[in-house]
């Protein structure tokens, strides 16, 4: 049986791969969401628009 504890949240673009920054992992969600929302917000001049939609997703740890 495998036991999941949510630790934390982070963010992800379109194709599941992780946004690494200084604040990439919260234990707070909200945080996350307004990091997420500053992403995707299309005024955002950033390299990274291909990588849009982002979205925020929770952290587990799992043992076996």
């Amino acid at each position: 049986m495998k036991y999941r504890r949510h630790f934390g949240y982070a963010i992800v673009d379109r194709h599941g791969k992780p946004w690494w920054d200084e604040g990439c992992v919260c234990e707070d969600i909200e945080p996350m969401r307004e990091v997420a929302h500053g992403l995707n917000d299309p005024d955002f001049p950033d390299s990274e628009s291909a990588r849009r939609p982002f979205r925020v997703v929770k952290l587990f740890w799992t043992t076996s």
